[in-house]
């Protein structure tokens, strides 16, 4: 009963997490059109920002969920989810273009980081209803991401550019209550099997 309780609270947690990491995704489309006024950016920089974020967030989640299996890591997704805040809240206090780009990198390392080890421990939380929880999961990424242009435009619109980089306390808080609630040590009880290099994974 402890280990189901536990299960429930760790699989809502997820949920949570999940929605507060891309409730910082769409950050950077909303913003741009003010950050390349006030660094006047051309129409070719905005659009290297837009790749380096997909590149980064993308590619990189493959050495991430490699991490996450096989060195045991307890705070990959944790720490995932503060990098990908950070790195889109940072966005309205980057001093120039470079610095964009590094904030935009963090962004996409941390989207990469999230992903593979919580949708790893929302499947095996789920017991025999693996289907509609990761459904559920999904959804609570998507609701994130239809929000996240929203926050980011209101707050920079209405208190300025620099007053976005204070949206990153709540997943800062997430990214806390993660770490100490998910049981991470579950995933230790798993066979370990033999261990396999990150080339032959991919």
């Amino acid at each position: 009963a402890d280990q189901s309780a536990a299960a429930a609270a760790a699989l809502a947690w997820l949920m949570v997490a999940h929605f507060t990491n891309d409730l910082y995704n769409n950050y950077l489309p909303a913003l741009l059109p003010l950050l390349a006024d006030a660094h006047r950016l051309s129409l070719a920089r905005a659009g290297i920002l837009i790749s380096i974020a997909t590149i980064t967030g993308s590619l990189f989640q493959p050495v991430f969920g490699y991490i996450a299996d096989s060195m045991r890591f307890r705070f990959v997704a944790a720490a995932g989810l503060a990098c990908a805040a950070l790195g889109s809240a940072l966005l309205g206090v980057a001093p120039s273009y470079l610095w964009l780009a590094a904030i935009t990198v963090v962004h996409g390392v941390g989207v990469a980081a999230f992903h593979p080890q919580s949708a790893g421990f929302v499947h095996l939380l789920s017991g025999d209803r693996k289907g509609t929880r990761m459904a559920v999961y999904i959804m609570a990424g998507q609701a994130g991401q239809a929000l996240s242009p929203l926050l980011a435009a209101y707050v920079a619109v209405h208190a300025g550019l620099p007053w976005v980089a204070l949206t990153a306390v709540p997943a800062l808080l997430v990214a806390a209550a993660l770490v100490r609630v998910v049981p991470w040590h579950w995933r230790a009880a798993q066979p370990s099997g033999v261990p396999v290099s990150l080339r032959d994974v991919l």
